[in-house]
């Protein structure tokens, strides 16, 4: 579990970063801006309120979801996926508006 939330921690930053090459939006060659965009990377969040906001979603935010989503008694939707890739057996469960998707 600890594998799939390091790897799904990594494709959001390396995603963010790809979309960001040197700021959300590049005002470079503009005469007219009188602030510069920094580049995503070169941010982060050491202490205060948005690193303990940062700190809580990643230690327990995403785990917490992660154990309600994949759980067979809570959440259904990743046990139907599995099913439907083909990767395990059984019926789909879960209410009946979603069940046309799969």
């Amino acid at each position: 579990m600890k594998r799939v939330i390091t790897l799904f921690v990594v494709l959001i930053h390396a995603g963010a970063l790809l979309a960001q090459q040197k700021a959300l939006v590049n005002t470079g060659s503009s005469k007219h801006v009188a602030l510069q965009g920094v580049n995503i990377g070169d941010v982060q969040w050491t202490k205060g309120f948005w690193a303990e906001r940062f700190a809580i979603c990643r230690d327990v935010m995403v785990p917490q979801l992660w154990s309600i989503y994949t759980s067979d008694t809570i959440c259904y939707s990743f046990q139907n996926f599995r099913i439907a890739a083909g990767l395990d057996t059984g019926r789909f469960r879960g209410p009946s508006f979603r069940r046309r998707y799969l």
